[in-house]
């Protein structure tokens, strides 16, 4: 699989005792593309000179089309308030958006996701502790799996939602 170029810029700077950091990458568009894709040899244990060719599946299954993949921009923002000298407050937002195209959905997941994080530092003498949160939401389509009122599994693909909470200590 091809990766497309992807330019990153990110900075820092301190207002005071506080804190404020943004990150913003960029991923560059590449157009659809083929490669060879491997599959078991099956010639060994066939004796030299009887090895099949390429049409009887000599190591190789032709060429496998991947879709393109769209221009896409994503950022990060975020702040580290320093409420008193051993507290610290910090927040963030970030997108994590999908390069596949529309026209790819029937093979690729394609599932936008915003995400927030906030925590709280406590900085002691010879320690710290961190207990945070961070969510996350993403609408798309993706490939899944779909029980109907028959309890039969069928493949396909469907619109996706996703919510996810962690908390971090």
């Amino acid at each position: 699989m091809r990766t497309p170029w992807v330019f990153s810029l990110g900075g820092a700077h301190y207002f005071g005792k506080h804190l404020l950091a943004v990150d913003i990458d960029l991923y560059l568009p590449i157009a659809a593309f083929d490669f060879v894709k491997g599959v078991d040899n099956p010639g060994f244990g066939v004796a030299p000179g009887e090895l099949p060719g390429l049409e009887d599946g000599r190591g190789f299954d032709g060429r496998v089309t991947e879709p393109q993949r769209n221009l896409v921009v994503n950022a990060a923002v975020g702040v580290d308030i320093e409420a008193s000298p051993s507290i610290h407050i910090m927040a963030g937002l970030y997108t994590d958006f999908s390069s596949v195209p529309v026209e790819a959905l029937e093979d690729y997941d394609h599932i936008n996701l915003y995400g927030a994080s906030f925590g709280v530092r406590h900085i002691g003498k010879s320690s710290t502790l961190t207990v945070g949160v961070t969510a996350r939401y993403g609408q798309g389509s993706a490939f899944g799996l779909s029980v109907d009122d028959m309890l039969e599994v069928m493949d396909n693909t469907t619109t996706a939602r996703q919510w996810s909470i962690a908390l971090l200590v």
